[in-house]
């Protein structure tokens, strides 16, 4: 059978420069192929943004960011011509095929994503009659549920971690077997069917990339350039040769053997990190397919040291020469290791640290102290490497004394940080928060209305669950303590690197600079990034942006109740 895989446009998915190609449908495209099926991929976002939104009036534009009137088109009740004018465009090139499945991975609140894949949806199933399938392991069930009776013209929702057996369970139903969906629900005769997931570890996804969107997102240096304010006299000698770059995601384990306390990973579950040697064999066929660079998405490079040792070792024999970024922990690493993943080819490295405060590390479990990140962040720097830390504000029990290290912490490391995550705490339902709160000293508040689950204010599914602090503040104050905590750490960020390094990365730009300049002159690679970055153009923008202030603090994190509704937990 075949399936047809759809990346759909996003109106703000993406805010830096230049997007990497969607992990998410070469994914399940790969499981397809694995299993026997035929599949193709469709990435619809890159053809919004480079010339099919300009096919529409602002009128229009504001009329597909309407979610009431994209449901009321999805449900039948007042056809669109703005929703049926994009359903045209967006369906014109897509293939034939036995099921339509559409991935809602980073669906922002900005509703555009969900608004444009229902009115697709609704044409393909009016006038092709195959069912369509949307699906993302960051939305809970509730809020497909939400979804199937907002805009009812989706078949299924798989909402399971492993959507892969999901899918390959639905391909088979439609074409006749009698086979339940694990783990995704369905919309049947105005109903909603629950099929109920059993948690399975799925090995991780082997990627089967498709080569006109690998073509599509190939980058010269002279598109490169022209996003970025490159306007410099040395800029000519240093990229005279006008090379190509092709950075792609991977990822090799989605496994985690941490047990932090704001995690919602199951760290029950064995490592299902692929054999060194296949993901070296795999990283060689990208290579061959014009790939210059790996954005690996792990739950860390070196879960394991040894296996960590053992790739690092395999990627140096096979002369790969790909540059590459991961998330690492500094549980796991030296000095040693660091030296041989600079060989390997990293040239960034996140590091989870959260906070800097000896008492929340430990009560978080990180299983780090400050000064061990301390070492690792300047021993990595030593080394050439870029240096990324992720931060929380406003973890449970924090007080002022806490948010005051981790500042210092930033202030004090400014040489050796170059750029930064930071998000306001929210509490995650899957956490050890959540599960064993009395172990934390917190108090959970059930919400006692139905909620709104597609009325959130950074990305759907990053809302948090509302508690109380034993002995501390209540969720009214609680909630005031995460945005200023936050607040303090942007502007310690702020003081030492700028706001424009908090959430960007740039990875692109920043590949290219090592590919010229190679590690031993990170200096000069960080004098031509803050030079660049003084002025870009987003991806999902028509004009160059040239200040960045973070205010992500700001925002609501707990869901709205949603409107006009009564008292009563949503029953799904």
């Amino acid at each position: 059978m075949k399936a047809v895989l759809i990346y759909p446009p996003a109106n703000s998915r993406n805010s830096e420069a230049f997007p990497l190609p969607s992990l998410a449908t070469a994914a399940l495209a790969g499981a397809l192929d694995r299993a026997g099926h035929t599949c193709a991929q469709a990435d619809l976002d890159l053809a919004w943004h480079r010339g099919l939104k300009r096919s529409f009036t602002p009128r229009e534009l504001e009329v597909l960011h309407n979610r009431e009137r994209a449901s009321a088109h999805a449900r039948g009740e007042k056809r669109e011509p703005a929703f049926q004018k994009a359903a045209r465009l967006l369906a014109a090139g897509l293939p034939a095929g036995d099921l339509y499945g559409i991935t809602l991975v980073d669906m922002n609140s900005d509703p555009l994503m969900l608004n444009l894949a229902a009115a697709l949806a609704a044409l393909l199933r009016a006038e092709r009659g195959r069912p369509v399938v949307i699906g993302s392991r960051a939305l809970p069930r509730q809020a497909y549920a939400q979804i199937l009776r907002e805009y009812p013209v989706f078949d299924y929702a798989v909402y399971t971690q492993d959507g892969e057996k999901a899918l390959l369970d639905i391909l088979a139903r439609s074409g006749g077997a009698a086979v339940r969906p694990q783990g995704a629900l369905q919309l049947q005769g105005g109903r909603i069917l629950i099929h109920r997931s059993v948690p399975v570890l799925m090995p991780p996804p082997s990627p089967l990339y498709q080569d006109d969107i690998l073509k599509a997102y190939a980058l010269d240096d002279r598109r490169l350039l022209a996003s970025y304010d490159a306007g410099y006299p040395f800029v000519a000698g240093l990229f005279k040769d006008n090379r190509t770059s092709l950075v792609v995601p991977y990822t090799f384990e989605t496994t985690c053997p941490g047990a932090c306390a704001f995690c919602s990973n199951n760290n029950g579950f064995p490592s299902n990190a692929k054999p060194p040697a296949r993901v070296v064999e795999e990283l060689a066929r990208l290579k061959a397919r014009g790939v210059t660079g790996i954005y690996f998405i792990n739950s860390a490079f070196n879960n394991s040291y040894k296996y960590a040792d053992e790739l690092c070792g395999l990627m140096i024999k096979a002369r790969l020469n790909l540059p590459w970024s991961d998330c690492a922990n500094v549980r796991e690493i030296d000095e040693e290791l660091l030296r041989k993943m600079r060989r390997a080819g990293a040239v960034k490295l996140a590091f989870g640290m959260e906070t800097a405060s000896p008492r929340l590390l430990r009560y978080i479990r990180k299983g780090a102290t400050a000064e061990r990140v301390s070492r690792c962040l300047k021993a990595s720097h030593r080394l050439g490497i870029w240096n990324h830390i992720e931060l929380i504000g406003g973890l449970p029990t924090e007080t002022a004394d806490d948010t005051r290290a981790t500042c210092d912490f930033i202030r004090g490391h400014a040489r050796v940080i170059d750029t930064y995550s930071l998000n306001p705490f929210f509490l995650n339902r899957g956490s050890p928060f959540y599960r064993s709160p009395a172990e934390f000293g917190l108090r959970l508040r059930p919400s006692g209305r139905a909620c709104d689950y597609l009325d959130t204010d950074e990305r759907v599914g990053d809302f948090s669950e509302r508690f109380d602090e034993e002995g501390g503040p209540a969720w009214e104050q609680k909630t005031l303590q995460i945005k200023a905590s936050t607040a303090a750490l942007a502007a310690a960020i702020e003081e030492a690197a700028g706001a424009k390094w908090i959430d960007f990365e740039h990875i692109w730009l920043l590949m290219a600079l090592y590919r010229r300049l190679g590690h031993s002159r990170k200096k000069a690679i960080k004098e031509h990034a803050d030079l660049f970055t003084s002025r870009f153009r987003p991806f999902s923008g028509d004009a160059f942006v040239e200040a960045c202030r973070y205010r992500k603090h700001e925002y609501r994190r707990e869901l709205a109740p949603r409107a006009g509704a009564g008292k009563g937990r949503d029953g799904l």
